[in-house]
């Protein structure tokens, strides 16, 4: 559920954005242009990343501290928004329907779920494995100690 927020979410501010340019590039110069995408792209890795870092704090049963948190949540955005580039630029230059029939566009969306969730999973690890090494272990969380026993 959370992976298709964040899906939704970065979807949106996408599309909002792809609006904007289009303005921009009639209206504007060249020059403004690169500043525009350039805007474009930190925003919606700011986004993702502040979704990604709210997700790693509030899933885990673990006090995980918020310094920790920035490094693996700016590794998962990154990754995160470089698959969704990547399946973008497949998708404009191939036809998917070509050799999987109608089936094609459930298989990619099988594909994008399958890459966003090993992002997601790489990135907690990720996040996990940073706060070991500069704090050390990580402590659980009262429900998690409770439920264990």
């Amino acid at each position: 559920m959370s992976i298709g927020f964040l899906l939704l979410i970065s979807l949106i501010i996408t599309t909002i954005l792809a609006a904007l340019s289009n303005w921009v590039i009639n209206n504007w110069p060249n020059f403004i242009l690169v500043i525009f995408y350039a805007l474009k792209f930190i925003i919606s890795f700011g986004v993702v990343m502040i979704l990604f870092a709210l997700m790693f704090k509030m899933i885990p049963d673990a006090k995980i501290q918020w310094k920790h948190l920035w490094p693996g949540s700016g590794l998962t955005a990154l990754l995160f928004l470089l698959g969704k580039t990547a399946i973008g630029f497949y998708l404009s230059k191939t036809n998917p329907g070509s050799a999987y029939g109608a089936a094609g566009s459930i298989i990619l969306f099988l594909l994008w779920v399958s890459y966003s969730s090993m992002i997601f999973f790489y990135g907690a690890e990720f996040t996990r494995a940073y706060a070991d090494h500069v704090s050390g272990k990580v402590p659980a969380t009262d429900v998690a100690i409770n439920t264990a026993t």
